[in-house]
């Protein structure tokens, strides 16, 4: 499989949908391009997720101070870090589909 054809798989099969499945997509098909598909579907997945963790920091460090004005901050707040772990669930979902795609 290319990775020009696994891109393809991604945005078809996981439309640009909700924020999580928004940032997975994001993430795979950067990831494919980076390091290219068969290395990517061979690595585990586990090993790809410390990039959620440090967007996740990433944006609780820049967001933290503003969630805790009122209480809709806070449950934006929250919303957006649960919205990152599922995030981490749909990625893990790309990974698993897409490498028994190139195993055919």
């Amino acid at each position: 499989m290319t990775n020009h054809e696994a891109v393809l798989f991604v945005k078809r099969t996981y439309p640009n949908q909700s924020g999580p499945q928004r940032l997975a997509r994001l993430f795979a098909i950067q990831d494919i391009i980076d390091f290219d598909v068969e290395f990517w579907v061979n690595t585990p997945v586990y090993e790809h997720l410390e990039q959620f963790v440090k967007h996740g920091t990433s944006v609780a460090e820049e967001h933290f101070e503003d969630s805790m004005q009122t209480k809709e901050h806070q449950r934006k707040f929250m919303e957006a870090t649960l919205n990152i772990s599922e995030s981490m669930v749909k990625y893990a979902q790309i990974h698993h589909d897409l490498k028994k795609r190139s195993e055919r």
